[in-house]
């Protein structure tokens, strides 16, 4: 029966390092979601920016960025931040 017994110690050790390791593999897998969340945050600002700038400066893209805003953003706050911004 001692056997057994260690059978069951090696078991129940296996079975807290797996649940650890499954633990750590979910804080990592969050922490890359999060970073990646970061990463498209920052590149929704820059690509914004520029192309705001650009709208200001030229007719022609200012008329693309409208004909493309006008089809993508539906909703209705959006839409009246845009009419009101001359986006729209």
């Amino acid at each position: 029966m001692a056997g057994a017994s260690i059978i069951n110690d090696r078991l129940s050790a296996l079975r807290k390092r797996e649940a650890s390791l499954r633990s750590s593999i979910q804080v990592e897998l969050e922490r890359e979601r999060k970073r990646q969340a970061r990463q498209r945050d920052r590149l929704v600002s820059v690509v914004g920016s520029v192309l705001i700038d650009e709208a200001s400066r030229s007719q022609n893209v200012r008329t693309i960025l409208s004909q493309i805003l006008t089809t993508a953003v539906v909703d209705a706050k959006s839409r009246r931040l845009l009419s009101n911004m001359g986006y729209l």
